[in-house]
């Protein structure tokens, strides 16, 4: 099969990108899941019904409509009909507790569903939307021209200090110009095939689905234990001659070292990368690390090759990209030295939508070169190797990276003192760099609390990544001079044994 490379500009939005691969040809195989497959041209027509479906349950241009699907050729017509009908696409990952969920809707005006998920997750105050056997598709006369769309593109939902996810939005263009740049660097063609391994949730799946689409690659999507990593995901990387796949380095080190001559490329992100750790991976394929918070469209940085050396950088900018390494006083550090990183330029999310006061403390107005610029604050450390490369040092915050979830310990901290019982909570990561785990401190005011039951709670409202691997159960925490928890007493300390 001869590789077809598709314009590297991209125009403005992900639709014009796959409106081109639908016509350059319309019969190519775009996605496959366990039980369907679709071409671009199928892709296209039920994307359009779902369109037309949205568009007949009232939302207006610019509504945000939940994804709730679960990954499937399904889950992708969805997200692009969403957007052919003028919509914002909310996503969302269903197997999260419905609590979460509960907070997620509170973002969106409807959910796009089916009939086996549509009354049992999701709260009857928005609309739901069910696409009906026989809806028609829209036309490309229609909607071939996707000048009007609104620029939000999509909401993700971070994790937020208040106990509240965070609401990012992402724009058309910025998504667009990422994508572009993206399949330039890591050569995607037509005849590679991407596995989508990430939950739906994050920004991460549409790296997968996108880069796919827009280069008229083929979307693999696996399900059941071959979407974890172990023999079940290796053996199906295997058989369906994967060729591009994304992990976490945790995801990575589970995988299974056999050989899989069709894998040229992996990504990895989400966590800090100890090269000898994946020298397996290394030696035989390209590695590339990449760096990226979701307020910023995805990936901001990359390194397209590792080697074995220690640290691994997280590379250079991607192109459109602006990095500053930043003093306390938003002054440029020199060369070698530590700073804060901020970014600026094509990509930036627009906002928290309904979070204002947490907009202008993340997303600031910094002069730099005489220039006023918009930038967001990320929170990380890191230094610039001589190369030009950037290494990541550390967080400036409490903000925690545990196997590539993005994670507030804060978050943690309220949801656990919403029961009675707890009258102070802390949350910390545990562990060696790469192998951390969430700890809890709870102090408690009644002797019958347990361990227990306080799992259970946090089970209940928090996402399965963030209910800590272990809680410990105390009178109180101990204090700094100022009344503070003292994190570096309670890293140095033995517990006691949990009660059960």
């Amino acid at each position: 099969m001869t590789a077809v490379h598709f314009s590297e500009t991209s125009t403005m939005t992900i639709l014009d990108d796959l409106l081109a691969v639908v016509r350059t040809p319309p019969q190519a195989p775009a996605v496959r899941d366990i039980g369907q497959s679709l071409t671009y041209q199928q892709l296209w027509d039920q994307a359009g019904r779902v369109a037309r479906a949205v568009r007949t349950a009232g939302c207006p241009t610019g509504g945000h409509v939940i994804l709730g699907l679960p990954p499937g050729c399904e889950w992708t017509t969805g997200l692009v009909g969403i957007w052919r009908a003028g919509a914002v696409a909310v996503l969302s990952n269903i197997e999260q507790p419905a609590n979460r969920l509960r907070k997620v809707a509170a973002s969106a005006n409807y959910v796009l569903t089916n009939p086996m998920t549509a009354n049992t997750v999701w709260p009857e105050q928005i609309g739901h939307i069910v696409v009906p056997d026989g809806t028609p598709p829209l036309h490309d006369d229609i909607d071939s021209s996707h000048s009007g769309l609104p620029s939000s593109a999509c909401v993700l939902h971070t994790s937020g200090t208040s106990g509240t996810p965070k609401p990012v939005v992402l724009e058309h263009h910025g998504l667009a110009h990422r994508i572009a740049r993206l399949q330039a660097l890591y050569e995607i063609t037509s005849t590679d095939k991407i596995a989508q391994l990430a939950v739906p949730s994050v920004d991460v799946i549409l790296w997968e689905t996108l880069l796919a689409f827009v280069s008229g690659a083929q979307l693999e999507i696996p399900t059941g234990l071959s979407r974890t990593p172990g023999p079940d995901l290796a053996q199906w990387l295997s058989q369906r001659d994967i060729t591009v796949m994304t992990s976490t380095p945790t995801m990575l080190a589970a995988l299974p070292e056999i050989d899989l001559p069709a894998l040229r490329l992996i990504v990895l992100g989400g966590e800090h990368v100890d090269p000898r750790r994946h020298a397996f991976w290394i030696k035989r394929h390209q590695v590339a690390n990449a760096y990226g918070p979701t307020e910023a469209t995805i990936e901001t940085h990359v390194c397209p090759r590792l080697s074995l050396e220690k640290p691994a950088p997280i590379g250079r900018a991607v192109d459109g990209v602006e990095g500053f390494l930043l003093d306390d006083q938003h002054l440029p550090v020199p060369a070698g030295q530590v700073g804060e990183l901020y970014l600026g330029g094509v990509g930036l999310a627009a906002r928290y939508d309904g979070f204002p006061e947490a907009t202008a403390v993340a997303f600031q107005p910094l002069v730099f070169d005489g220039e006023l610029r918009r930038v967001y604050r990320t929170g990380d450390l890191a230094c610039r190797r001589p190369d030009g490369q950037l290494v990541f040092v550390g967080r400036a915050d409490r903000q925690l990276n545990l196997g590539g979830f993005r994670l507030e310990p804060a978050e943690v901290e309220q949801e656990a003192m919403l029961l009675p019982s707890v009258t102070a909570a802390v949350a910390l990561a545990e562990g060696e760099v790469g192998h951390q785990v969430l700890v809890l401190h709870a102090a408690v005011s009644e002797a019958d609390a347990t361990v227990a039951e306080l799992r259970a709670h946090l089970a209940q409202q928090l996402p399965a990544a963030a209910v800590p691997a272990r809680i410990y159960l105390r009178p109180h925490l101990p204090l700094t001079d100022s009344g503070k928890p003292d994190l570096p007493v309670l890293k140095a300390q033995t517990a006691a044994p949990p009660r059960n």
